[in-house]
């Protein structure tokens, strides 16, 4: 006894997501006012899934289920009116059937098929008795009416799922909407204040020059300072771009296995310059043949912001790159000014961003540390800090778990 669009009444029984729910009091109602109105000891709303009889609300019956192929609702569900069987010994379909010959020794059987605005008959409203009888007219247009009932409130939940799923996406799309004009906003203001103000100050030196307010010596003096200038506004790009990125980007980085002594190494090698200018001696103490499985560009982006401020606050001092490979932490440790506590515990804090001279007055944004700890946190790692005022700062990137 199987309709033939049984599967598509199955799908349709699933998108009302209401098998083998808790019991709700709307629905015990509906089979309580059922009982009383037809004066049957037994009342019960089914849903027929593919192997058994479910019973969302049921007065009368201990089993909240039977096997689908013992129903008197799977018979219901193949016609589109009332099903009522007065007497279910003398009926050939149920005169053998297990629920008549045994408890709960069912006899009478009324039932109207729950049928879904698409046209799904998904269970049935019915109420059994154990004895033969009939319904009045009264009776089977009030359990119509009540079969009508349970469906109205089925297909009203259903609304109800999905207007909260919409308001949920609609609250999901506003914090994003939101989260983006934040990022719009603090872009603005980095580009008005950290970008304006470097390249203003080019602009009018490369002004004065050429009205002539300048000889080539005072300019060749001058050129050495707007050198560190172009330097300081060409990282300081690099982190505002990848710090964007990050926070339109969620996908992971590329994770590869590298050599971290050789890729530690390179930045050393090429920022060289600026930790000479400053008399710091940079001791890369990897072994050589360190590997780690992570992003190798984000590596080295981050060690390159945490040396260029290890650089910035520390003067004819040491800066050292240490390797645990049992906690798989990378330290980069100097013995610069260090930094107070309050300084050190908003150092990755949007809100509480500064920008702190260096120990020869270096300019900065305050946003590398800030991007290194997004991005980081972004890929499963971490970074920590620990300073003291006049004794240096220890940066601990936190890689994730070796695969």
């Amino acid at each position: 006894m199987i309709n033939k669009n049984e599967f598509q009444r199955l799908e349709e029984l699933k998108r009302y997501n209401v098998l083998f729910t808790p019991p709700e009091p709307e629905y015990d109602e509906i089979v309580k006012l059922a009982s009383h109105i037809c004066e049957a000891p037994i009342s019960l709303i089914t849903l027929i899934d593919k192997d058994i009889q479910w019973f969302k609300a049921n007065i009368g019956l201990n089993d909240d289920s039977t096997k689908r192929e013992d129903a008197f609702c799977s018979h219901t569900i193949l016609d589109e009116e009332i099903m009522i069987v007065q007497d279910a010994i003398k009926d050939e379909r149920f005169k053998d059937n297990p629920l008549v010959l045994n408890e709960p020794n069912i006899r009478f059987y009324a039932g109207v098929p729950l049928t879904t605005p698409k046209g799904f008959n998904l269970g049935s409203l019915c109420v059994i008795d154990r004895k033969p009888r009939e319904l009045n007219d009264m009776q089977i247009e009030t359990l119509k009416v009540l079969g009508k009932q349970v469906i109205n409130l089925m297909t009203l939940k259903i609304s109800h799922d999905n207007l909260k799923d919409a308001n949920n996406n609609i609250l999901s799309i506003s914090e994003e909407l939101l989260r983006i004009n934040d990022v719009n906003n603090k872009l603005l203001s980095i580009i008005a204040h950290d970008i304006k103000s470097p390249l203003a100050s080019i602009s009018t030196t490369l002004d004065m020059f050429s009205d002539g307010e300048l000889d080539k010596e005072e300019m060749e003096e001058i050129g050495k300072s707007l050198k560190e200038k172009i330097n300081s506004t060409s990282i300081f790009l690099d982190n505002l771009l990848n710090w964007a990125t990050s926070q339109f980007n969620s996908e992971k980085s590329n994770f590869t296995e590298f050599n971290l002594y050789e890729s530690v190494n390179r930045v050393v090698t090429n920022w060289g310059y600026m930790f000479k200018n400053k008399n710091n001696d940079v001791e890369n103490l990897l072994d050589k043949n360190t590997k780690v499985f992570f992003d190798n560009n984000l590596i080295k982006f981050v060690v390159r912001n945490i040396l260029l401020n290890a650089n910035k606050f520390t003067d004819n001092g040491n800066i050292k790159i240490i390797y645990n490979p049992v906690s798989n932490q990378l330290k980069i440790i100097d013995n610069g000014c260090g930094m107070k506590e309050e300084t050190r515990k908003n150092l990755f804090n949007w809100e509480a961003r500064v920008s702190t001279p260096g120990t020869q007055g270096e300019s900065g944004s305050g946003l590398g540390l800030k991007v290194c700890y997004d991005m980081l946190k972004q890929n499963n790692a971490d970074l920590t800090v620990e300073s003291k005022v006049g004794e240096g700062s220890e940066f601990t990137i936190h890689l994730p778990s070796k695969k």
